[in-house]
C-alpha cells in the first residue's frame, strides 16, 4: 500500500464482501486431519460457522462448509487486511502531523 490513500472504490469492494459473508462469530479448529500424515505432524484447520451450537457437522468438503461469498471474504483478506491496516496507520500519521502543526493554533494539547 504504502503511502498512497486506499480508494473509495477498494473500500466499497471490501465491505460488499464483509456484508456478503456469513455473519459470525467464525472459530478456527484442527481437524484432526494431520499434512504430514502422522500423528505428531502439524494439523490442518477449518474454519467452523456457527449456526446452531447443538449441532456439530464436520464438513466432507469445502462446498459443505462455506459459501461462496464466505470463501470470497476469506481469499480477500491476505490482501484486505495489510491494506485496511496501512491505511489506518497512513491516516494516524497524517493525524498526527497535523495535531502538531495545529495544536497551538486550536489550543489542544499536542
Amino acid at each position: 500500500m504504502d503511502d498512497k490513500q486506499i480508494s473509495d472504490k477498494r473500500l466499497d469492494e471490501i465491505e460488499a464482501r464483509h456484508k456478503a459473508a456469513t455473519p459470525g462469530p467464525w472459530t478456527d479448529q484442527e481437524t484432526g486431519y494431520s499434512k504430514s500424515g502422522y500423528a505428531d505432524g502439524e494439523h490442518y484447520h477449518q474454519i467452523r460457522f456457527s449456526f446452531d451450537p447443538n449441532i456439530d457437522s464436520y464438513p466432507r468438503g469445502l462446498k459443505d462448509l462455506m459459501s461462496a461469498e464466505d470463501a470470497a471474504f476469506i481469499a480477500h483478506a491476505r490482501d484486505d487486511v495489510p491494506d485496511l491496516a496501512a491505511e489506518v496507520r497512513r491516516l494516524k500519521a497524517e493525524n498526527e502531523e497535523m495535531r502538531k502543526k495545529y495544536a497551538p493554533w486550536l489550543g489542544i494539547p499536542e
